[in-house]
């Protein structure tokens, strides 16, 4: 999906994993248009003429069952694809990270598990959100949780996004997923700016009733307009 540019460099990343420590692949989507999916050597499970696992490999066996057994064989294979030894993997990794510029927006749908994977994987080097190595020259990224950022949103606002558990192209849905929430907010500001004083009065007294909302942190500039 060709996503809108964007003046800031904004990369969309998810993870594939065999265990919460032990990632499979990881697929970016960046709003220049790359797309890229790497993937890690693992021992993938022993599977029996009857379709029984014989041994789980790499892959935790909760992890197996409740997720990969029941994914389709192209997702499987996807992973597959030139797999690399975790040394390259990381080292892939670490150089595709250290391009972005210091600024860059980085997203995902579970920074918790994805990203946290990410930084372990990078490790001894600064968590990639931190632009340098070293952690003490460049910039401190944005991580946008995508996920929980359109959970604030009234769900038939929202579009239905396609997941296919390929890697890049759940990347490039995270990051068309946040576009879509930056318009909305750029959208909602622009509404909220145009209300009338006494229409903003009368809004802030029913999210106080109805929402219990502290609307002490409000406050009115000029005569028709505020800021919140």
């Amino acid at each position: 999906m060709q996503q809108e540019q964007s003046n800031q460099f904004t990369a969309a990343i998810d993870i594939e994993a065999a265990s919460p420590t032990d990632i499979v692949a990881i697929g970016i989507a960046c709003s220049d248009g790359t797309k890229v999916r790497i993937c890690r050597k693992v021992q993938w499970p022993t599977i029996d003429e009857k379709g029984c696992v014989v041994e789980y490999g790499d892959f935790e066996k909760r992890c197996w069952n409740q997720y990969w057994s029941t994914q389709p064989k192209e997702v499987i294979e996807a992973c597959k694809t030139n797999p690399l030894s975790h040394k390259a993997f990381a080292e892939e990794f670490k150089k595709i990270v250290s391009g972005w510029p210091d600024d860059a927006v980085i997203v995902s749908d579970n920074p918790s598990f994805d990203i946290s994977a990410c930084d372990w994987l990078v490790y001894p080097r600064h968590p990639i959100r931190y632009s340098s190595e070293d952690g003490v020259t460049g910039e401190y990224r944005d991580i946008i949780d995508v996920d929980s950022a359109g959970w604030m949103i009234p769900p038939d606002m929202l579009p239905k996004w396609k997941f296919t558990h390929v890697p890049e192209e759940d990347a490039d849905m995270h990051l068309a997923k946040y576009f879509f929430l930056k318009e909305l907010k750029e959208s909602m500001t622009q509404l909220v700016s145009s209300v009338q004083i006494n229409e903003w009065t009368m809004l802030k007294t029913s999210f106080a009733v109805l929402r219990k909302i502290d609307c002490t942190e409000y406050k009115v500039v000029k005569s028709t307009s505020l800021v919140i």
